[in-house]
């Protein structure tokens, strides 16, 4: 194995760069959305007015907006700890069991880097090494987490389909442009659900049809090497299917899991009700409607190609939640402040504090920073091997 050092100084001068660009890019993604945020706050209505509605904000409804995270992050620390250790047993995994302590820094240390990378992809990858790092071999935490993905995005397509038959009328009465941008966002959501079925149920048609995008990709001139991605697919579906399998005939240890994240989600929904409770110009907040627009946020934003969704998730709620503000543009704003700070930015602070106290998460930093270097050298020599193998055909 190439060392970080070694790959770094062997990969091309370019390559270099953009390694180090894309440590940093995200960051600055979140800082900009953060000051467009503040800046359009500003813009929409006078800084006293928005202070004055800041100000008004009642703390003991904003800390139940908090147990309410809190409520979030201990049972996704459940949740994962119970996929985990039904896999270990079923699977017969030598991995121990982990400690409840550990599965807390898993879970908030994945919060992390789901906030702060597209599409939320990079939580999983550091999940996985740091399982690793507390005794669960490879394959065992590769598999508990994509079926912890599944079971989350099967209950939350589930309390999209409910809070759509009871409340769609409601909201397309007074939101315009609502039905494209909750179509698009269900739309999407179902579509990724149905895919992760897929993959996990029906090995055959799955894998043929992943083998078959390389060549596809490569038509479309969008991969430039379709051999060594379809060799990485591959590589990458025989490590799944192996541990998947136990999952797919125990069953049963799922159902815990799925309750927790149906309770998980009404948590996480009911952040914005009580942040809309702590401000005194609110109306017409009743607890379903409040999380149904919740709901409606993050079908939007969870699919939005930028760190935590940024962009979507602050027009969305802004949409839906003026009309529990009507005239008071300054609530509204403070209403999305405040929420995006439970939501958004506080997991990312305990994230951080998870990661940087413990040294086993510092160290799987490290090594995922490593693993990046050294994937990028071995892609740079393999592409060189294959210039090489095409000039010597011609």
């Amino acid at each position: 194995m190439v060392s970080g050092r070694a790959a770094e100084n062997w990969l091309p001068a370019k390559e270099r760069v953009n390694a180090m660009k894309n440590k940093k890019v995200n960051y600055i993604i979140i800082g900009i959305c953060l000051v467009i945020m503040l800046v359009t706050l500003f813009l929409t209505d006078s800084p006293q007015n928005l202070w004055n509605a800041l100000c008004t904000a009642n703390p003991l409804w904003l800390l139940c907006g908090l147990g309410c995270m809190l409520a979030y992050w201990l049972l996704e620390t459940r949740a994962l700890f119970l996929v985990i250790d039904g896999l270990r047993k079923v699977s017969g995994s030598k991995g121990r069991k982990l400690k409840p302590t550990e599965c807390l820094r898993v879970s908030m240390v994945g919060q992390l880097f789901n906030c702060i990378t597209p599409f939320a992809s990079g939580g999983q990858p550091m999940q996985a090494y740091m399982l690793s790092k507390y005794g669960q071999s490879v394959g065992t935490a590769s598999s508990a987490l994509l079926a912890r993905f599944i079971v989350y995005q099967f209950v939350l397509t589930v309390y999209s389909v409910v809070v759509l038959v009871f409340k769609f009328t409601f909201f397309l009465e007074q939101v315009s442009g609502f039905v494209t941008m909750i179509i698009i966002g269900f739309v999407i959501n179902t579509v990724v659900m149905a895919f992760l079925i897929a993959v996990g149920f029906f090995p055959k048609p799955t894998t043929k049809l992943l083998l078959a995008l390389p060549g596809l990709l490569h038509k479309m001139h969008l991969c430039r090497r379709p051999g060594r991605l379809h060799r990485r697919i591959t590589k990458e579906l025989d490590s799944f299917y192996t541990d998947f399998h136990a999952i797919r005939h125990n069953m049963r240890i799922l159902i815990r899991p799925a309750i927790d994240s149906a309770v998980q989600l009404t948590a996480y929904f009911s952040v914005a009700f009580f942040v809309c409770m702590s401000l005194q110009n609110s109306q017409g907040v009743d607890w379903f409607t409040i999380i149904s627009a919740a709901a409606f946020v993050l079908m939007f934003s969870s699919f939005i190609p930028l760190p935590g969704g940024s962009g979507g998730a602050e027009i969305s709620f802004y949409g839906l939640f003026f009309i529990f503000f009507p005239g008071d543009t300054a609530s509204v704003g403070i209403a999305l402040l405040l929420w995006r700070f439970f939501t958004f930015y506080l997991p990312m602070i305990v994230g951080m504090l998870m990661m940087y106290l413990d040294p086993d998460s510092k160290q799987a930093k490290k090594h995922m920073e490593q693993m990046e270097e050294e994937k990028q050298l071995e892609e740079a020599l393999e592409e060189q091997k294959e210039r090489q193998k095409e000039i010597q055909q011609k």
